[in-house]
This record gives structure tokens, C-alpha cells and sequence, in this order.
């Protein structure tokens, strides 16, 4: 997860599809980001790279 506030370090994570949420969990479990589905504005998959298929999820308020 990358955000506008904390650009430098990018985190690797699981992300999980609920009903009604997204949740992005880091890979210790210390930090969960819970975003509503009505707050997603966009979500564009990325080339694949050798860490993975990033997603680009941009909200309303603010990016993922």
C-alpha cells in the first residue's frame, strides 16, 4: 500500500473483498485499512512486476 501522505516505503499486504468494504491488512496483522466501496472512485490493475499485480485504488477522498 502506497499513500499520499507516506509515499517513501511502500507496504505488501493481503487485501481482502467484503460485502460492503475493502480491507487491506499488513503482513503482521498490526495495521487493517477499511475502505467502503462507495468511497472507490477508480481501480486500475498495473503491469505485472516481480513483486506481484499491484492494483491502483483511487478513492474519492484521497489514494490507496
Amino acid at each position: 500500500m502506497l499513500d499520499r501522505f507516506n509515499s517513501k516505503k511502500p507496504s505488501l499486504g493481503t487485501l481482502y473483498l467484503t460485502a460492503t468494504h475493502l480491507i487491506f491488512v499488513d503482513p503482521e496483522g498490526k495495521k487493517e485499512t477499511w475502505v467502503l466501496h462507495m468511497h472507490i472512485a477508480s481501480i486500475e490493475k498495473l503491469p505485472i512486476s516481480t513483486t506481484g499485480c499491484p492494483l491502483q485504488i483511487r478513492c474519492k477522498t484521497s489514494c490507496l
